[in-house]
C-alpha cells in the first residue's frame, strides 16, 4: 500500500519516509499509529495523508502490461488513485506466445489425450506410437502380442489387428498436426496484436 501526502491539492509527498518529512517540514507530528489515514474513514488520521487506491485492468487482456501512471487527487471524492495504461506487447513477442500457446497448451494435450478403439482408450503419445509401430512389425511373421490398454483392458492382436489400432491412434495425431499447422498459419498472418487475440486456439482440435 503506498501513501502520498496532499498539500493545497497536490501531491507532494509519495512514500512512507517522503510523507513523513513532509510532515515534519509542515511542522505536524506524526507516529506509529496516527500518521496516516486509513482507506474508507470520513476522518484522516492525520490531515493530507492519503493511502493510495489502485486501479486495475480487470479483465486483463492478453499481450498487455499494466504500466502504472503518477498517482492523482480527487478533490471531489477526497481521494488519492493510481491509475494505469495498457502497454500492448510487441507484435512478434505476440505472436511468439500464441504459437507457444497453441503447441504447449493444445497441441501437446490433444495429441497425448488418447483414442478409443472398439471402446478401449489407447495411448497415442510418442512412446506409445512406437510401441505400436514395434508390435505391428514383431507380429508381421506370425502370431500375437499380449498387451494393456491405457484403459487396463488385457488385449492378444496379430499384425492386422495392431495394425488397425496404429492406424487409428495415426490419424488422430495427424489431425492434432494438420489444427496446430492451420493456428500457425494464422497467427503468421495476423497483422495486429488484436488479430492475435481474435484467433480461438481451443476450436478445431479432434475430440
Amino acid at each position: 500500500m503506498q501513501h502520498y501526502y496532499v498539500k493545497d491539492g497536490q501531491i507532494v509527498a509519495k512514500g512512507m519516509r517522503a510523507v513523513q518529512n513532509a510532515m515534519l517540514a509542515d511542522g505536524k507530528g506524526w507516529n506509529d499509529d496516527n500518521w496516516f489515514k486509513t482507506t474508507g474513514t470520513a476522518a484522516k488520521k492525520a490531515e493530507g495523508v492519503y493511502e493510495g487506491v489502485p486501479q486495475d485492468a480487470d479483465p486483463q487482456p492478453d499481450f498487455v502490461n499494466v504500466v502504472r501512471l503518477a498517482a492523482v487527487y480527487d478533490a471531489g471524492s477526497d481521494t488519492v488513485t493510481e491509475p494505469f495504461a495498457l502497454q500492448e506487447w510487441p507484435l512478434e513477442q505476440a505472436r511468439t506466445a500464441v504459437k507457444r500457446r497453441i503447441t504447449e497448451d493444445q497441441y501437446h494435450p490433444a495429441r497425448d489425450k488418447g483414442v478409443t478403439v472398439n471402446g478401449d482408450l489407447i495411448a497415442t503419445t510418442n512412446d506409445a506410437r512406437q510401441e505400436l509401430a514395434a508390435a505391428v512389425e514383431k507380429t508381421a511373421g506370425g502370431g500375437t502380442q499380449k498387451a494393456v490398454t491405457r484403459s487396463g483392458v488385457p488385449i492378444n492382436l496379430d499384425t492386422a489387428g495392431y495394425a488397425a489400432v496404429l492406424a487409428v491412434v495415426d490419424a488422430h495425431r495427424a489431425a492434432c498436426n494438420d489444427r496446430e499447422h492451420d493456428l500457425y498459419i494464422l497467427a503468421d498472418a495476423a497483422a495486429t496484436v488484436a488479430d492475435l487475440r481474435a484467433i480461438d486456439i481451443e476450436a478445431g482440435w479432434p475430440t
